[in-house]
């Protein structure tokens, strides 16, 4: 049995609830490899606890220009890493790491890697979320980098009989495809739309985007901003389909998706997806073009005419095989290839 630290940046508190990614993903992965290793998880204050002891540092709060949060957190928790046989961290300042860890670290990158000690290389395993995702962090920093998959709580969502809206569920931002999805809903005005997605400044999100976005409704859009996950788990279990017109970030490139945990969730929900093609996601739906879960579009153009397709009935999903999909990211499975990868 080996002795294992997860360090998650304190950006959030970890847990299955709530707003997060990593830190969602971070506390599924430790609950599991909990069950089979003595693992330790240094995380913020309020994080929910499971298969692991957990050390609680800071309350929650995002870096800033003015405050790196995670230096901190890193100084506070130095001195208490000597003993573990392998230090997993997720975090965003992957420098701010003491290179005295190097041989024993994992970094788990949720990212780009903008803030990454290249005399780690070679030294300290990296993992990315996807293999699109391995591929770009391979090909920037022309070193070898390794892909595990996220675990998503694939049990906690449900198959229910589908209603008739088009669901968003995403960051309310231009490279999540907001603007795509209004644009969609003004092409099919007799269909019902549903727009849900983290709206909160402190957040991340944009104010003014926020607003403009509010301005270009459309009636036949239905705007809830942040939701709760038992609203997020309600409305992907009878949403018709899942929506996800990915647009460009501020390089003028399409956003690019390291892995996509929301649709996962969806088709764990039984519903299938349409998603403009971005990173990780045709690894998710398992191909391009038309797949047994969904369509990957190279273009919104393209994403469109699937979707007319689907709303004509000429294409059609097998909701359980959807399920199927969904439970290959289930912990459990995602748990075991990463200790294999990590030769545990």
């Amino acid at each position: 049995m080996a002795r294992i630290a997860f360090v998650v940046t304190p950006c959030l508190p970890i847990g299955t609830k709530g707003y997060s990614g990593l830190e969602k993903v971070a506390y599924l992965l430790a609950n599991e490899v909990g069950k089979k290793h003595e693992v330790t998880v240094f995380a913020a204050k309020g994080s929910e606890k499971g298969n692991f002891n957990l050390v609680e540092v800071l309350k929650p709060g995002y870096n800033t220009p003015f405050l790196n949060r995670e230096l901190i957190f890193m100084a506070l928790i130095n001195d208490k890493l000597e003993n573990f046989d392998l230090i997993d961290f997720h975090m965003h300042y992957f420098h701010i790491v003491p290179n005295k860890f190097y041989r024993k670290a994992v970094f788990s990158s949720h990212g780009y890697l903008d803030f990454f000690p290249k005399e780690s290389l070679g030294v300290v395993k990296i993992f990315a979320r996807s293999k699109a995702h391995a591929e770009l962090l391979s090909k920037r920093f022309n070193a070898e980098i390794d892909y595990c998959y996220n675990p998503v709580d694939v049990d906690k969502f449900k198959v229910e009989e589908k209603e008739d809206y088009l669901l968003f569920l995403s960051r309310i931002c231009r490279e999540k495809g907001a603007f795509n999805f209004l644009e969609i809903a003004r092409e099919f005005p007799n269909e019902r739309f549903i727009m849900a997605g983290d709206d909160k400044p402190e957040h991340g999100a944009d104010p003014l985007f926020v607003s403009m976005v509010l301005r270009n409704l459309t009636k036949n859009i239905e705007y809830l901003g942040e939701i709760t996950e038992e609203k997020k788990i309600d409305l992907l279990s009878r949403a018709k389909a899942l929506i996800v017109p990915y647009g460009k970030d501020i390089t003028g490139e399409i956003y690019f998706e390291v892995f996509g945990i929301f649709i996962v969730e969806a088709l764990a929900s039984g519903t299938p997806c349409f998603v403009i093609d971005s990173g990780g996601v045709s690894e998710i739906l398992n191909g391009k073009g038309l797949t047994e879960y969904g369509f990957v579009a190279n273009n919104l153009d393209e994403l469109k005419n699937a979707l007319n397709e689907f709303l004509k009935g000429k294409i059609d999903f097998d909701p359980k095989k959807l399920r199927e999909r969904a439970n290959r990211f289930n912990p459990e499975t995602i748990a075991e290839e990463y200790l294999k990868k990590i030769n545990l």
